[in-house]
């Protein structure tokens, strides 16, 4: 994802976290990408994210969360991730602002309305600036490369908490930016 929107918008610096395992990975294909802008760094859910200073998301006008409900951890004995994930999405969002936007196919309606739930509960706003409808006919489901992935598509745009001078108040002037 984050080697296609720096193909797209160079002018933007890109961060993209994983697990540190992956990291080495992510790296190599952002190098062989050509893309400069592309940086990889480790991020365990439930921590806050790199700081500012390290060209990192702390203070990130816009945070992509692109189809990540669906992992529950490793094993059966790993607790799940939601919570963490929640957290770190709050963390990241602490910024003045900043916005994040929720990207996944339906897979488990409760599991999703969980994770929506956790985040309201950290003074987070979730809107749906897309219908299901609208989406399915931008990218219908049978489209999906990933064979468990049949549900339909959804967005979500996750906002800090409002209130003045946070940028998610109704009369801030970046609103629509």
């Amino acid at each position: 994802m984050a080697i296609a929107l720096a193909a797209q918008w160079r002018s933007a610096r890109y961060l993209a976290t994983d697990l540190p395992c992956r990291v080495s990975a992510m790296a190599a294909a952002f190098a062989e990408s050509g893309c400069p802008m592309l940086r990889a760094t480790p991020l365990i859910w439930g921590g806050a994210p790199p700081p500012q200073s390290d060209g990192g998301g702390a203070g990130a006008s816009l945070v992509l969360l692109a189809d990540l409900l669906y992992f529950r951890g490793s094993s059966l004995f790993e607790p799940d991730t939601l919570e963490p994930l929640a957290e770190t999405v709050r963390l990241a969002l602490a910024a003045r602002c900043s916005f994040a936007l929720c990207c996944f196919r339906v897979r488990d309606r409760r599991r999703e309305a969980h994770f929506r739930a956790l985040c309201e509960a950290r003074g987070l706003a979730i809107s749906e600036p897309l219908s299901e409808a609208r989406l399915a006919t931008m990218l219908p489901p049978g489209s999906a490369t990933d064979v468990e992935a049949t549900g339909p598509l959804r967005l979500w745009r996750i906002r800090g908490q409002a209130g003045p001078g946070t940028g998610t108040d109704d009369n801030s002037p970046r609103k629509n930016k």
